[in-house]
Parts: structure tokens; sequence; C-alpha cells
């Protein structure tokens, strides 16, 4: 800037009088010739001089102030015209408008120097936590050029600065504070499970992205017609999905979903709910995200709706309803049971309700659940450990005879093995029944193709049903986790092992023989195994197979499996705006249209197990976790003891 710039700012009256409009006047040659004689007076040439003086050392003043500030490096935290007067200590003067908006436009146009034009000012970085870091040593003079910041992920080697993770507010309950981790589940060491490992967590995060913009808060995302639904009107993908963002670090996620839970989920609609569906995943959800992290929100909220779903017992067997109004608390029966409830809906809620009466202190929860074992127990069965499907909870007897491990029947024997590993393995009543259910199993249900396959046939009276569910594919998982809890040893647990291989090869090859390389919902075996109900509604009960048998064998095909059957789910499934299954696997272009919440609670999250280390996330030992039906993670008591 030069010095006529910055003397225009200055007040008119220094040396000169100014010439205005208003004192112009007509003046006589002998004004002008006194006004001549005026001018050469020593008096007045001596005023001029010290004028000229004063306004040479105001320029000097501040040219000097403005070449500090060009020096000055502003590139790490630019401040606006405002701050820069309230950070100095001074204030613009009010009453001097037109010089304020000069000197305003010449910080802007210093401040702007060296940016391209239209460029933006570049933000203030975002503050990173308080951390002990060992000394480096001094960095190198800045150049007054504008340096290019790093984007916010970790730089390659030698020398990566540590990442920079999303803020997140902390979440405050009970006065204690409770940060959503980075990454809980660590990645693999090697680089092919690690690919792996994120190419799930990338359709996780894809998922979850699309439910999130169209339908969050509600119950389930239709991704064709781009609508929501709500059947149990809980939020059922959110909390559904609660231990999986936990798992995968997903900060900003949790810290979002949380926040609704706290505010948004509530229990008072008057409405009837499956009781089942409401048990193992509204309830499992929450105690699984309390389990995780010991956030008291989530178990306030489990043990309201406890509270609620407990008055389904209220029959005169004990036996549980299958649904309950969550507000008026009274249940019923729905039609199409002819009044009986099924199998898998009272054996299949132990482990949410022991589990809550462990942690919120009331152990009505756990009476009324586990009562309903003993109940069964004493009932008199036509097959060693094989349990009619349907049920009168008023006289507690069986109203049919059809038995099955599929729909309607399979967790009921899954939650036999998994409450007495909850327990802590002390109740030999839970182990017992297991153990006979799993020979009734092998003796009456287990069956081989022609080509070689084992199956779990259904049995009403005496007729075999020659058909395997997608469901079925538990029992695999269960057998494996038996093994590895030890429920059997020695050629036993050989026998209980190779069960499970045999079960899980089956069920691999529902997807290996398709022609979409999907699993359809049940398979015929007449002789040989084709498909019956040709729909795929991305159910999990394959991948669970897959990845215990992983675990109990640590046998690399059963991860290649894993992602053959992953890959084809990616390839037929996925969609733009989230995922969807298919009305027909030999015909992979006949699409459903609906994103089912267990999807991400389920079938994704065991994909990503899969691919991570084993003590991340420990199944057995004394901090074993264990699997709801739902794959809600709950942490086993005195299981060292």
């Amino acid at each position: 800037m030069s010095s006529r710039g910055v003397a225009s700012m200055l007040p008119t009256t220094i040396g000169s009088t100014p010439s205005a409009p208003h004192l112009r006047t007509s003046r006589s040659p002998a004004d002008l010739d006194s006004k001549d004689k005026a001018r050469g007076s020593p008096f007045l040439l001596i005023s001029r001089v010290l004028g000229a003086v004063v306004a040479i050392m105001l320029c000097t003043i501040i040219l000097s102030f403005i070449l500090t500030y060009e020096r000055t490096d502003h590139t790490a935290h630019p401040v606006t015209p405002a701050e820069f007067g309230l950070r100095k200590g001074t204030h613009f003067h009010s009453g001097t408008k037109e010089r304020n908006d000069q000197l305003l436009s010449i910080l802007e146009r210093l401040k702007n120097k060296g940016r391209g034009k239209g460029e933006p000012r570049p933000s203030p970085p975002t503050p990173e936590p308080e951390v002990e870091l060992e000394p480096e040593p001094e960095p190198e003079p800045q150049q007054s050029e504008p340096v290019e910041r790093p984007p916010p992920r970790p730089r390659p080697p030698p020398t990566p600065p540590p990442r920079k993770e999303p803020t997140v507010p902390p979440l405050v309950t009970s006065g204690k504070i409770v940060q959503p981790p980075r990454l809980p589940v660590p990645a693999p060491s090697d680089e092919l499970t690690k690919s792996r490992q994120l190419a799930v967590m990338d359709a996780f995060k894809h998922a979850w992205k699309a439910y999130e913009n169209r339908c969050f808060g509600q119950d389930e995302l239709h991704p064709r017609s781009n609508t929501c639904s709500n059947w149990l009107n809980q939020g059922l993908t959110i909390v559904d999905s609660l231990d999986t963002i936990w798992l995968m670090g997903m900060r900003d996620e949790f810290a979002k979903a949380r926040e609704w839970v706290s505010e948004h989920l509530h229990f008072q609609q008057s409405r009837s709910v499956s009781f089942f569906e409401t048990t193992i995943r509204i309830l499992g959800g929450l105690l699984s995200a309390y389990d995780l992290s010991r956030d008291q929100i989530f178990l306030d909220k489990a043990s309201d709706l406890g509270a609620r779903l407990a008055a389904a017992f209220e029959t005169p067997s004990g036996l549980p309803r299958g649904e309950v109004n969550l507000a008026n608390r009274q249940s019923n029966n729905p039609g199409w049971t002819g009044g009986s409830s099924l199998l898998a809906e009272v054996g299949t809620v132990q482990l949410e309700f022991a589990y809550l009466s462990k942690h919120n202190g009331n152990p009505i929860y756990a009476e009324k659940a586990l009562k309903v074992l003993s109940h069964m127990d004493k009932l008199r069965k036509s097959y060693e450990g094989l349990y009619p499907i349907y049920i009168d909870p008023n006289s507690g007897q069986f109203t049919n005879g059809k038995i099955t491990f599929g729909a309607m029947g399979d967790s009921f024997y899954e939650y036999l093995l998994k409450i007495w590993i909850l327990t802590g393995k002390k109740n030999d009543d839970y182990k017992r029944m297991y153990l006979e259910s799993v020979r009734g199993m092998k003796q009456h249900l287990l069956t081989q193709s022609p080509d070689g396959l084992w199956y779990l046939a259904d049995l009403e009276g005496n007729h075999k049903q020659h058909k395997m569910d997608h469901l079925v594919c538990f029992a695999p998982a269960m057998l494996a986790l038996g093994v590895m809890h030890q429920v059997v040893t020695g050629a036993e647990a050989d026998d209980h092992l190779k069960m499970a291989r045999d079960l899980c090869e089956t069920c691999y090859q529902m997807y290996e023989r398709s022609p979409s390389g999907i699993g359809a919902e049940y398979v015929n075996f007449n002789p040989n195994m084709n498909v019956g109900a040709p729909d795929y509604h991305l159910r999990p009960e394959a991948v669970e197979a897959i990845f215990l048998l992983w675990r109990a064998t640590g046998e690399d095909k059963y991860r290649d499996q894993g992602w053959k059957m992953f890959q084809s789910i990616e390839r037929h499934c996925r969609l733009n705006n989230g995922y969807t299954g298919l009305r027909d696997v030999q015909n992979p272009n006949s699409k459903h249209d609906k994103m089912e919440s267990f999807f991400l609670a389920e079938t994704l999250k065991y994909l990503f197990l899969l691919y991570s280390p084993d003590d991340a996330f420990p199944l057995d030992g004394p901090q074993a976790k264990v699997f709801n039906t739902e794959c809600h993670a709950l942490t086993a008591w005195d299981i060292s003891s």
C-alpha cells in the first residue's frame, strides 16, 4: 500500500483547509491580495511544517503496523476483523464508520493474500484431545507460502501421524462418561483377511447409511420403493444394530443411535407386539449394548421393556403367550396358532431375562423365564429330547406332534446349551436337557441323502419330511459351540464335531449349488437336494455355522467359503440404497423389497467376526460372550469357578 493511500484515511483538518462546496465563496482581488500576504508570515510556515511532520509520523506508524502484520503467519488460525480487535484488546470506533470500513477492507485484502481468487478461508483445525507425547525436534521455520493440509486419515510409513478420530460428544450417564470405541475388534495381521474384514465393514456402512438417510427412527427400510415400515414401532434397525456399530468402532453412528434410544425409544404404545421378536431383538439389543458399553441408559430401557414383556408369562401354566400389549400388559396368542404358544417362542427368552435379572437386581424375570424350562423338562415326550412345536399355555400340554429343528422349533434347542453356559455351567439340568435333545436329533432326524449330504428332517408322528430349512443351519453352530465349551468330551465330542461339520457342509452346498450362489429358504431331499421355497431373506444361519466351525477348528476353508457366500450377497442383493432379499435364488433379478434388521444384527456381524482375530471376541474361557439367537452378545458369569 502507498503512503498516499494511507494519508487519504487521515483527518482532513491536518495542515490544510477542506475544500468542501459550502466553503467556496466569491472573493475580490483585494481579498486575494491580503491572503497572499498572510501566506508569507513565519508563524504560518512553522505551523505547516509541524503539520507535515505529524502526518509523516502517523504514516510511518501505520506502515510499520501493516508490515508487521504481513510478516505474521496467519495460516494456523485465520481471524476475522472482529476477532482481531478483540484479541488485541482494541475496538473499532463506532463514530468513524467510513474510516472503519476502509480499515476492514485493508485487513481483508491482507488475509486473502496468498489465496487464489474466490478460494475460501481455511477453517481452523479441529482441536485434538490432550495426550502426553514424547518431545519432538523443533520444526523448521515456516515459509510464507500457504501450506496444504493433509487429509484426516493416516499417512503411509515411515512416519504416519496419529489418525484424527471424529469428534463425538461423550455419553454421560450416572456420573460416568462412556466413550464409544475406536475399534474394539482390531484388524487381522494378514492382508487377505484384513481386506475381507474391511469389505464386510463397507457393506455394513452401506446398509446403515441407507437406513439412516431414509428411515432413521423407524423399524425397517424398503430399499426398492424407498419407503419405511413399522411393525414393532421401536426403531428396530437402530436397536438391532447397536452392538454391531460398537464392534466396528463407528463412533459417530453409535453416539447418534444412543441419543435416539435415550430420547425417543418408549414402550407406551397401546398395540400388541410379538413377545418373541421384541425379546430377542429389542431387549437383546439393549442388553448387548449395555454389556459392551456399560452405559446405564441401555439397562434402564431394558428394565422398562422387560417389566412390560413379563406380562406374557401371566398364564395358568406360566408358559408365555405369543403377543403382549406393552401399554396395558395384556397378552394373547394369534389366531393362526389355534390359541397355542410356539416352542421357539416360549423357550427362546431365557438368556435375555436371566441377564436382565443379573444386572438390574430383580430376580423375577429370571424366575419366570427359567420356570418354563423346568415345566418343559417334566412333560412327557414321544421321542427323547424332542419337543413338539405347539403347546397350550393354559394346560401346559402339547397340542400336536410335529417336531422340527426349523421354523417355530429351532432356537429352543439352542438356548438349552446357551443358558447352561451363560449361568456359569452350574445347572446340570440344562446340560442334560441339551444332551438329550442332541441324542434325539441324531437318532430320529439326522439323515443322509444318496449324494452324501447330511440334513435334519422334520418329523410328524412317525413320518419324516425330507426337507431342511435355512434356519436349521443354526444346528451345526450349536454343536460346534458345545464342543468348544466341553459339554461333551472324548469320543462323544468327536461325534458332535463330525455332525457339525457334516451339517455345515450341507448349509454351504445350499449356496454353492444355487445358480445365484445364495441359499434358498428351504430345500427338499427327494432323494437329493433341490430347491423347495426359493426365497432368500438375507438370513444369517449359514454364515453363523461357517463362523462357529472356523472358531472350533481353525480351518481356513471356512473363511474361504464364507467369502464366496458374501460375494454372492454383494453381487445380487446390494442396491444403491441398501440391501434386499431375493424372490427366487434361481433368478436373482427377481428381488424382494425389504432390508431385514437381522441382516445388520446377524449376517454382517458373523461375517465381520469371521475375519477378525479370535481373541478380540472370545466365545469360550472366563470372559466368554454368549450370543442370543439374534447374535446379541452377553457376557457369561461365574464361568471360571
